[in-house]
């Protein structure tokens, strides 16, 4: 597998549903904010990194809902996203400050609230249908009085779970359904076949048509790669893990050596010591039938008997 070609395709699955369809993009923030917008035309997205970034703007361009929101798909589980997440959310506040050139006033910014939403359909479970992942939990010191925080929520979007949330937003689970479909099929067949035979079948049920047609080969390309990556990072995760645990048992056993050698030190002098003990008790009685005195022994051992 060529890790490159992985690591450098900019595009997601997940980016490319939604992109280039305002109304998908709409319905999806106002499935996550619970909000009622219409007007698909004053929404506002950027790609950054894995994500894409949604605002909701009036006629003069500033943010309405006073939320910023980043959207990102995992197919992996990785506890470092409110880290990464504080970096993207870094450069895009610093855009905004350098537009008005007012960090150095004496007159407090105004910035938009951040709300980071990680869409997660990886296999493994990740503990329930919304978790809150913090970046305090990566601090090196606890202490209660440090009372920064920054928090990426996760969001389970395998085909099944958070059916409300999907109800609310047909592409977002158009998009589960497709990918919980390849899934399916790569039991029996190969990752290609099982690509091309779920892209069929969504076509022919209307789900997550427009999105299959439009970028068909592109598509084809996306999911190989991505489908490749999620279990390229398995492995990586399985090979640490295997690594991490030969480490274990490699110092469990030095240590059992170690302590090996140890007891048997300790072993060999004590049985220097009876042998020495049990020679000396033996000469001592030699020394009495040959009817020694008491004092002609001491001097022999040094030490009373």
């Amino acid at each position: 597998m060529n890790q490159n070609v992985i690591r450098n395709h900019k595009d997601s699955l997940f980016q490319l549903a939604f992109r280039d369809n305002p109304e998908a993009a709409l319905s999806l923030y106002n499935a996550i904010n619970g909000s009622h917008h219409t007007d698909a035309t004053k929404l506002k997205f950027e790609l950054l990194g894995g994500g894409i970034f949604m605002s909701m703007e009036n006629d003069n361009g500033f943010i309405m809902d006073q939320t910023l929101s980043m959207y990102e798909h995992q197919s992996t589980l990785n506890p470092n996203m409110p880290l990464r997440g504080l970096i993207y959310y870094g450069e895009l506040y610093l855009k905004i400050i350098n537009r008005h050139r007012l960090l150095y006033s004496t007159t407090l910014i105004k910035i938009p609230i951040p709300q980071y939403i990680v869409f997660y359909n990886g296999t493994k479970d990740m503990g329930g249908e919304k978790v809150v992942l913090r970046l305090s939990d990566a601090f090196e010191k606890k202490d209660e009085k440090y009372e920064y925080e920054w928090t990426a929520t996760m969001i389970n979007i395998n085909y099944g779970h958070n059916e409300e949330l999907m109800n609310s937003c047909r592409m977002l689970h158009d998009y589960a359904y497709f990918i919980q479909k390849v899934r399916e099929y790569t039991c029996d067949m190969e990752l290609r076949d099982a690509i091309m035979k779920a892209m069929n079948e969504c076509i022919a049920a209307d789900i997550f048509r427009d999105v299959l047609e439009k970028y068909r080969e592109i598509i084809m390309n996306l999911s190989l790669l991505e489908f490749n990556e999620e279990e390229y990072k398995e492995y990586l995760i399985e090979e640490e893990r295997q690594k991490t645990e030969m480490e274990r048992k490699r110092a469990d056993d030095e240590a059992k050596r170690a302590d090996d050698a140890e007891k048997r030190a300790d072993d060999a002098e004590r049985r220097v010591v009876h042998l020495e003990k049990e020679g000396a008790i033996k000469l001592i009685l030699t020394l009495k039938n040959l009817d020694c005195n008491k004092e002609t022994i001491q001097k022999e051992f040094g030490r009373a008997y």
